[in-house]
């Protein structure tokens, strides 16, 4: 399965993706605001992270560096103001304990009110730069940045009355829903231009980053299980753990993409898993760093974030199955050396049985063993993306 190919059933997703979050928004303005609706939103809101990528990709060689500043402003937003679009659901679902992390997370630890204004700017820049690459019609670059413009007055004046309020937030949802809408028809249709051949490289520009975000990833999962070996959990472990899922969330793409003509289906399954996943995790690993922080008081949001609802439980599985399955998609490939991929492997099946035992040595053991043999293997494939021999049968 070809880049081209993935990305034509990626337009389909964004298509998917533009109703859901679009969709719902308009819905919670009109004032309708439920469980499911959240959920539905979430949904949209979650798959948006993905979408960022499909973008990126497709028009990569032609955006240059406001099209990477724009993919990473609007991945980290969006990423990290999934924590409060989480805790409202939860809320919403019966949990009105996570209500005091809501209001911490937002007023003590600033971190995820900063992200929704980067999700503004990060948005706004994705459709300016669309629309001046020319890959997809300007209209729909322009109708995305406008309505997301569009909606940014209301975060601040939400008192606004009569029409002025369902321009700002339901006609700016409508817009930005349209224009990424059309986007994703014209990669589902074939009709967007300049579209990446098969076997074609990774662009110059895409390895500069992207071979030492995947090297930075690689250190990050060895770093944090060897900083959870050091004595009681501190401020500096919860911070490790929540970039190491960050760094995924980046890096996978890279890992992905330098072998997706040769590994397949079976890497893009990987990728899927390990995307998704990370991005899901950094819900529970935010609210472990807040509450290290001092921020959070208890840790109930966290439970429900791992029992009740649990999506850092879901995310935790599928970033594992999906590395997994890219380690496999590596040796199938043969683009980086085999024995990274054997790496890989070793390191998690090392760390999977810190899921079934109960002594605490033996599970910081066991991870930071796995975790040190899979960071290698990722730091090796990361040194090889910088090569410039990325259309090549090895790297």
């Amino acid at each position: 399965m070809t880049i081209r190919h993935q990305l034509r059933w990626g337009g389909l997703f964004i298509c998917v993706a533009a109703i859901l979050m679009s969709g719902m928004n308009i819905v919670v303005h009109a004032g309708y605001h439920t469980a499911l609706i959240q959920a539905v939103y979430g949904l949209g809101f979650t798959g948006l992270v993905l979408a960022g990528v499909v973008l990126y990709v497709a028009q990569a060689r032609r955006t240059g560096w406001a099209g990477r500043l724009a993919y990473f402003v609007s991945g980290l937003g969006l990423i990290y103001a999934n924590v409060a679009t989480f805790l409202s659901l939860a809320e919403l679902a019966g949990h009105p304990e996570v209500h005091a992390a809501l209001v911490a997370v937002w007023e003590t630890l600033p971190i995820v009110r900063l992200a929704v204004y980067g999700v503004f700017l990060g948005l706004t820049l994705t459709g300016l730069t669309a629309a001046q690459a020319g890959v997809f019609s300007s209209w729909a670059g322009i109708a995305v940045a406008l309505g997301v413009t569009l909606q940014l007055p209301a975060q601040f004046a939400r008192g606004i009355a009569g029409p002025l309020f369902f321009i700002f937030t339901i006609g700016g949802s409508a817009l930005f829903g349209a224009g990424l809408a059309w986007m994703g028809w014209q990669l589902w249709s074939g009709s967007a231009a300049g579209q990446p051949a098969a076997g074609q490289p990774l662009a110059e520009a895409h390895r500069r980053w992207g071979g030492p975000l995947v090297i930075i990833a690689g250190g990050l999962f060895s770093l944090n299980a060897l900083l959870n070996n050091l004595g009681e959990l501190s401020l500096i472990d919860g911070i490790s753990h929540l970039l190491m899922y960050t760094s995924l969330v980046f890096a996978s793409p890279v890992w992905h993409i330098a072998q997706a003509h040769q590994a397949g289906r079976l890497g893009l399954a990987g990728f899927l898993l390990t995307h998704l996943g990370a991005t899901l995790s950094i819900i529970p690993a935010c609210l472990i760093m807040a509450q290290l922080a001092g921020a959070v008081p208890d840790n109930a949001a966290l439970m429900v974030a791992w029992v009740d609802l649990p999506v850092g439980r879901a995310g935790d599985y599928m970033t594992l199955a999906g590395l997994f399955l890219l380690g496999l998609g590596t040796l199938r490939a043969g683009v980086f050396p085999r024995w990274t991929g054997w790496l890989v492997l070793a390191g998690l099946a090392v760390i999977l049985p810190t899921y079934f035992v109960t002594q605490p040595y033996l599970f910081l053991v066991f991870w930071a063993i796995g975790a040190t043999l899979t960071g290698a293997a990722l730091a090796v494939i990361g040194g090889r993306v910088l090569r410039p021999a990325c259309a090549g049968r090895r790297l």
